[in-house]
């Protein structure tokens, strides 16, 4: 039985913008989370979650991305891509009141048993 690793990209937009990048595989988001630091040293992590089960890092809230959060986003799917994750599900957020919304992505890496 084939298994699989899972990720989802969140973008937020309303009175403050982020993006949430959620993750089954603890590696990448610290991989992710490192790369972002080289190449916008000013960025920050808010609202680091762990998981239940491991207590690894499963989701981090990424702010401070001075303005660049579609171009930070895009390249997070890029870097994902190259990395053998496969995109297959997205959906467009509910707007609620004046937040605009946007399209979140899904994403799954198979792994080896």
């Amino acid at each position: 039985m084939m298994r699989y690793e899972y990720c989802r990209l969140e973008p937020y937009q309303g009175t403050a913008q982020y993006r949430q990048v959620t993750s089954s595989d603890p590696e990448m988001i610290q991989e992710l989370l490192t790369e972002i630091g080289r190449v916008l040293p000013k960025a920050s992590q808010a609202n680091v979650e762990n998981d239940l089960f491991s207590g690894s890092v499963c989701s981090v809230r990424l702010v401070g991305l001075k303005g660049k959060d579609a171009r930070v986003f895009d390249a997070i799917l890029g870097w994902l891509c190259h990395r053998g994750w496969e995109p297959y599900a997205v959906y467009l957020s509910s707007p609620i009141g004046n937040i605009q919304h946007d399209e979140v992505q899904h994403l799954r890496k198979a792994v080896s048993e």
